[in-house]
């Protein structure tokens, strides 16, 4: 069950992570510069634990596939 679990929403965090990264590319590309200012600071402290556990799924799923 918590395997089950841990990979539902490790695949879910991954999905997310990367949909940011392409949005901010995307609008790189499109505007030639990003310059991203959030004036909300919980929304700072519920993106950087997310982004925390995006990397460690990403070694952990790693080092299981080694």
């Amino acid at each position: 069950m918590w395997n089950k679990f841990k990979e539902c929403y490790g695949d879910a965090l991954l999905i997310l992570g990367w949909a940011g990264l392409l949005f901010h590319l995307i609008m790189i590309k499109l505007q030639g510069v990003v310059s991203i200012y959030e004036p909300r600071e919980w929304v700072l402290w519920i993106e950087i634990p997310l982004a925390a556990l995006i990397i460690v799924l990403g070694i952990e799923r790693l080092w299981k596939d080694l």
